[in-house]
């Protein structure tokens, strides 16, 4: 951590958490004012002007606090993306600025909010660090609003309610937690799409015993002990994965990927990455990427 010593942490973890909850602030008024499109993006993704908005005015934060850091966003850059010359020079943040956008987008027609799982995740580097600095997914969509975030240390969880009151947020700790055979997992979530590696469609037939569970916490879940199994495939967007695996890894839990890549083996700024498992410890994290091997 002695490289990270000069770089201000505790000043650009306050802009991070700031900043989040400030494109919460946005995203709602653009609900409220009823003019969000959509449209399908050349992969065949759908994209929405409010994770355009959003990504543009995260742009705009950077510029005017950190003119000199690059932001690698799923919609706008304002830098090379994968440019690592440049990354490891500069501070760079990478930004998701709605994942679920489909979700996000049923919600807006059905105009129901309350159970969206949809996030926006901000992920920030120092320079020249191939894992992550600090991270943060945030749920602005419902009632209850939540925040799992990381800085160099720590894992950390807070509600609206919470924040509201000026209560700080609670340091979050895996340690001991989950089992550690896949027969004995209860709670599991995964994500899965066309010509994924590995295709996780049967994932059910390796955790026979448990419940497929759709967080808001994407990865985090695993953090906060609700899931005891996270499964991302590859090739994987490291604005998808980056968040959460530094989440997870501060709270003492185990990343990896499906090439049996352990969290610092990663550089976690560059596409593609084979995929990404979350796990409460080692044990298991290493039994279910070995059915895949």
């Amino acid at each position: 951590m002695e490289t990270l010593q000069h770089h201000n942490i505790p000043e650009r973890y306050q802009f991070m958490m700031s900043s989040v909850r400030e494109l919460g602030a946005l995203v709602l008024t653009l609900i409220k004012e009823g003019q969000i499109m959509d449209s399908t993006k050349p992969d065949s993704s759908k994209v929405t002007t409010a994770d355009v908005a959003l990504n543009k005015h995260f742009i705009d934060l950077v510029e005017g606090t950190y003119p000199d850091d690059l932001v690698w966003g799923e919609e706008l850059s304002n830098s090379q993306k994968g440019n690592v010359l440049e990354a490891n020079e500069s501070w760079m943040w990478l930004i998701d600025p709605i994942d679920g956008t489909s979700g996000f987008w049923r919600s807006y027609q059905n105009k129901r909010f309350k159970e969206n799982s949809s996030t926006i995740m901000v992920t920030g580097f120092a320079p020249g660090e191939t894992t992550p600095t600090m991270s943060v997914i945030h749920n602005p969509f419902q009632d209850q609003q939540v925040t799992i975030s990381a800085d160099t240390e720590n894992t950390y969880y807070q509600t609206s309610t919470a924040h509201r009151l000026g209560a700080g947020p609670k340091i979050v700790r895996l340690t001991g937690q989950g089992p550690n055979r896949l027969e004995d997992v209860q709670r599991f979530e995964q994500s899965n799409w066309k010509d994924c590696e590995p295709n996780l469609s049967y994932m059910r037939r390796h955790v026979p015993f448990a419940r497929l569970t759709d967080h808001q916490m994407f990865m985090g879940s695993v953090a906060l002990g609700d899931v005891q199994l996270s499964a991302f495939p590859g090739p994987s967007n490291p604005h998808d994965v980056a968040p959460g695996a530094l989440i997870v890894h501060n709270a003492g839990g185990a990343v990896t990927t499906f090439k049996n890549e352990k969290y610092d083996e990663v550089d976690w700024r560059l596409y593609p990455i084979a995929g990404t498992v979350c796990a409460p410890n080692t044990e298991l994290a290493e039994e279910f990427v070995a059915r895949f091997n």
